[in-house]
């Protein structure tokens, strides 16, 4: 049948394992991951870094967000997302440090 011979003609490719050497995809599938050093270093301590910061209570806000992590450096902006319907924070924030060593230390320290 049609559907026989549709089947058979991809199973050679289906068993062939995936080439990974040549072109390896993206691993978060954004490309991010593979940009070139010189547009985005992490490790330069003049580059802005953002941490996400997941499972906070629910009564933290961008206030104490921002106090709970100057103590590492700089933070140029903090921001805790609101439920759109209930106005309720929604349990995680972002703190953008101004260098990516102080971004760094809150990390090794919390």
């Amino acid at each position: 049948t049609m559907s026989d011979e549709n089947n058979n003609s991809s199973a050679p490719a289906d068993d062939a394992p995936p080439s990974t050497s040549e072109n390896p995809p993206p691993s978060n599938g954004n490309g991010h991951d593979s940009a070139p050093a010189s547009s985005t270093d992490n490790g330069a301590p003049d580059t802005e870094l953002k941490l996400y910061i997941g499972n906070i209570d629910y009564s933290t806000d961008e206030a104490r967000l921002r106090e709970t992590f100057s103590k590492y450096g700089n933070i140029i902006d903090c921001f805790c997302p609101v439920d759109r319907s209930t106005n309720r924070p929604r349990g995680f924030g972002f703190v953008t440090f101004a260098s990516a060593a102080d971004a760094n230390a809150a990390i090794a320290e919390m």
